[in-house]
């Protein structure tokens, strides 16, 4: 009886794009955080290497005077 409706699959296919529009937002934004918590372990002893010696440079020139 129904044979000459068509299906409508548009509401179908918007869904489906945008849970991967929204998958694809989550994994990018997952990757970008695990790879700054890395960048900023990784370069958390130069910080206090540096930071050593710029505090020690200023004292060190003060007594030479």
């Amino acid at each position: 009886m129904n044979d000459n409706q068509k299906t409508d699959n548009t509401k179908g296919f918007t869904i489906f794009v945008v849970v991967f529009i929204l998958l694809l937002i989550g994994s990018l934004l997952f990757l970008a955080l695990r790879s700054k918590r890395e960048y900023d372990a990784q370069n958390a002893g130069y910080a206090a290497t540096a930071a050593g010696a710029g505090q020690a440079a200023p004292g060190g020139a003060s007594q030479a005077r």
